[in-house]
C-alpha cells in the first residue's frame, strides 16, 4: 500500500530568509478549474498571512518586518507555485534521489574518469543518470587522456574487485601523495 500523503511547499524567498508553508498535496491530487483555485488561494493567504505577521519580535529575534508589497508578492508567488507544480512528480524526483544517495553510499557523482582497465594510458568516463545508474564511455580525446598521470606511474595497481585501481599510500613519496 502506498502512503496517502504527498508532501507539497510553497515558498516565499524575501532575499535574505525565505517563509515555507508545507502541506499535503495528496488532498489536490487530481483537482482542476475552480476546485483547485479554492485551495491555492486558501493556501496562498495563508503563506501571506504568515509574511505580515513576521516581525523582529517573532523566531526567538530573527524575525523580520515586511512591508504590504511583500505579503502582497508572497500571495501572488503562492498562488503561481500551487497551479504549476507537479507534487507528484516531485516527490517521484525525491525518491529517486534518496535511492541514488543510499546506492552509492553517498551523493552521487555526475561524471569519474578513470584510466582504462586494459589500456591505462586510455581514459574512461563513467556518467550517471537520474537514477544513479553508471554508464562508461571511452573517452575519445587525447587531450583528456594526456591531462592523467597513467596508474602505473603513481603506483597503482587494477583493482582485484572492481573496475578501478588500487595505490598502497604507504610506498607513495611524499611529492606523490596529493593530501
Amino acid at each position: 500500500m502506498t502512503n496517502p500523503y504527498l508532501p507539497g511547499y510553497i515558498e516565499y524567498d524575501a532575499g535574505d530568509h525565505n517563509h515555507i508553508l508545507s502541506f499535503d498535496a495528496f488532498e489536490f491530487t487530481g483537482l482542476a478549474g475552480d476546485a483547485l483555485e479554492e485551495i491555492a488561494i486558501s493556501l496562498a493567504e495563508e503563506l501571506a498571512d504568515a509574511v505580515a505577521r513576521c516581525t523582529n519580535e517573532r523566531h526567538k529575534g530573527h524575525g523580520r518586518v515586511h512591508t504590504a508589497h511583500q505579503a502582497n508578492e508572497a500571495f501572488r508567488q503562492g498562488i503561481h507555485q500551487v497551479l504549476t507544480t507537479d507534487y507528484a512528480a516531485e516527490e517521484r524526483r525525491r525518491v529517486l534521489k534518496v535511492f541514488a544517495y543510499k546506492r552509492w553510499g553517498g551523493p552521487v557523482p555526475k561524471a569519474i574518469l578513470l584510466p582504462d582497465r586494459d589500456e591505462p594510458k586510455k581514459m574512461n568516463a563513467i556518467i550517471t543518470n537520474e537514477q544513479g545508474d553508471p554508464f562508461v564511455y571511452a573517452v575519445k580525446d587525447k587531450r583528456i587522456n594526456e591531462l592523467m598521470v597513467p596508474p602505473e606511474k603513481g603506483m597503482a595497481i587494477p583493482d582485484k574487485e572492481g573496475i578501478g585501481w588500487s595505490v598502497d599510500k604507504r610506498r607513495l613519496t611524499k611529492r606523490q601523495k596529493l593530501f
